[in-house]
């Protein structure tokens, strides 16, 4: 269905429309959550081409393929792209996908083993609007948690 709309999409209005574009971004999560990386891949290496980092879509279409990325477990990649996603929307006077960029930064770090620098993203997730709450039970986190700096954060938001 979602395929279908990105062909009827790009024969209306064009594969560089706004709402083909949309269309594209929404294929790509769902063959992602389906087990078809390769497929979602080629989906948004197509839409990236398709715009630069001055649309204001750019960020989100880019975001998703950093999480395409971390699902993978290609975490070089999603830590370069997820940086690059934090950046554009550091730069937007509405970047509501800020923390989740942040919070996603902190998994990959936590992956490779680089506390730190989750403690660090983490911080910034939960200055950007991500509930701390949140964080205490997150199974990704698990290996910060006995960390000063992750029990800190975590009771500064309850």
């Amino acid at each position: 269905m979602i395929r279908q709309a990105v062909e009827v999409g790009r024969r209306v209005r064009g594969a560089a429309h706004p709402r083909t574009r949309s269309a594209m971004n929404n294929l790509a999560v769902t063959l992602t959550e389906i087990g078809k990386p390769a497929a979602a891949r080629k989906v948004l290496e197509e839409l990236l081409s398709l715009h630069g980092p001055q649309d204001p879509d750019y960020g989100l279409h880019l975001h998703t393929y950093g999480e395409l990325l971390l699902s993978t477990g290609e975490l070089d990649g999603a830590r370069r792209t997820l940086e690059q996603v934090v950046e554009i929307y550091g730069g937007q006077e509405s970047a509501r996908y800020l923390d989740l960029a942040l919070y996603q930064l902190a998994t990959v770090a936590v992956r490779q083993g680089r506390s730190d620098d989750a403690l660090d993203s983490l911080a910034q997730a939960v200055a950007a609007g991500r509930p701390a709450a949140r964080l205490a039970d997150d199974p990704e986190l698990a290996p910060l948690r006995g960390d000063s700096r992750f029990e800190a954060l975590v009771a500064a938001g309850s």
